[in-house]
């Protein structure tokens, strides 16, 4: 059999199997929020995972190269005062590029960049990038208020402001399930189960200051 029928066999034979790439690289990260408050530097971190991959299209509008993130939202307990959470989105994978940027323009040449990023590696980023949300009524998940650097004493007391937002190159497996403990007990069955139930005006809000989890737990 000659190399370019056993290739088209290969590539045929991810087509069947439902992969949506032919490979992918793989970079772990941690995101660490640190908060200043009277009672002191309060932190919260979370792994997150980028996955950069060559999806199987033939539309050749199609980047050759795209990218995801997996993960949840950093939890911040600032005990009575309440839980301050940065949140998740699709597009949160431009946080480790921003922490970590490359000079090349090639998408191939960017993927042996970050290939080549060593454990350990940190990077500070700018708190107003960063989208934080916290619950005025903790039992009641459609309190969900969002949350700027500026408004940090209104909403959590005087004193308290965000002190640092640390990226980290890490091994470390993506974080799963700590977000849970801190969410509304009725989250899932109000925001998720419910969500067809709510008006379209708290729809509207609540869609982008409800992500509290990204991708598939692995």
């Amino acid at each position: 059999m000659r190399v370019r029928d056993f290739s088209c066999l290969i590539v045929c034979a991810f087509a069947l199997s439902g992969c949506d790439y032919l490979w992918a690289s793989h970079w772990n990260y941690r995101i660490t929020v640190a908060v200043e408050t009277p009672e002191g530097v309060k932190t919260g971190s979370a792994v997150r995972q980028v996955t950069a991959y060559n999806p199987m299209a033939l539309n050749p509008d199609v980047p050759a190269i795209k990218f995801r993130v997996s993960g949840e939202a950093v939890v911040v307990d600032l005990g009575e005062r309440g839980v301050l959470f940065s949140l998740v989105d699709w597009n949160s994978y431009k946080e480790f590029f921003t922490a970590f940027p490359s000079s090349e323009n090639d998408l191939e040449k960017q993927v042996e960049f970050y290939n080549r990023l060593k454990v350990g590696e940190k990077a500070e980023l700018p708190a107003h990038t960063y989208g934080f949300v916290a619950f005025a009524d903790i039992n009641d998940p459609t309190t969900v208020m969002s949350v700027s650097k500026d408004s940090m004493k209104d909403v959590f007391g005087e004193g308290v402001s965000i002190k640092a937002i640390t990226i980290e190159r890490t091994n470390d497996p993506v974080t799963w399930g700590r977000v849970d403990a801190f969410l509304p007990k009725t989250f899932n069955t109000v925001i998720k189960e419910g969500w067809r139930h709510l008006s379209q005006d708290d729809k509207k809000r609540l869609i982008s200051l409800t992500t509290f989890k990204v991708g598939e737990q692995q």
